[in-house]
């Protein structure tokens, strides 16, 4: 019983299945005679045993070339699901923010950076990290400040509808700029 399920278990890798397919074909099916070589004597005696082989290993080969080609198949469908369901995580994201949260990432997006050195613990930047609007980058960090960034999908959506997302008497005020530099430096400036 041993000598099978050792069998069985060689027979799990698609390689040791492939040579032993082609070793018990080559056995079963070339005319040995023909080429001017003796037909091995083990042949006759363990024939069955060699056709159970060549139609095991056949098989699981055929059973791999359909795994493959499904999984093939199936590839593009998925990566596209994952790129959509990424996107919509992005948007809930972006809708997500507060005029706080969204003055901070949209300074970042006219700055044209993806990094802000900010307060850990601020409670904006702990919002937005929860959020996943913002990761911290690895590496040392001082005691009172961090390096976050931004993703990418993030970033081109905020650069995109940031500005029009905000409240429209904010966005109209004669101190719109100031405004919104003051909402940044307490968010950011640990000393606040």
């Amino acid at each position: 019983m041993e000598f099978i399920t050792q069998f069985f278990q060689a027979l799990k890798s698609p390689k040791t299945a492939f040579v032993l397919f082609l070793f018990s074909g080559a056995l079963l099916f070339v005319p040995i005679d023909r080429l001017g070589l003796e037909q091995p004597e083990f042949t006759d005696t363990y024939q069955t045993q060699i056709l159970l082989v060549f139609y095991l290993s056949s098989a699981i080969l055929v059973l791999e070339i359909v795994i493959w080609a499904v999984l093939t198949i199936r590839a593009p469908f998925q990566r596209r699901a994952k790129e959509k369901a990424y996107h919509e995580r992005i948007e809930k994201i972006f809708y997500s923010l507060n005029l706080e949260e969204l003055c901070v990432l949209w300074v970042m997006t006219q700055h044209g950076t993806k990094t802000i050195k900010a307060d850990y613990n601020n409670h904006v930047m702990v919002s937005l990290r929860q959020k996943d609007a913002l990761d911290l980058l690895p590496g040392p960090h001082n005691v009172n400040e961090a390096h976050h960034y931004m993703s990418d999908a993030l970033y081109e959506l905020v650069a995109e509808l940031g500005y029009e997302r905000m409240p429209e008497d904010f966005r109209n005020s004669a101190t719109f700029e100031d405004d919104v530099r003051e909402i940044v430096r307490r968010s950011t400036d640990w000393r606040v």
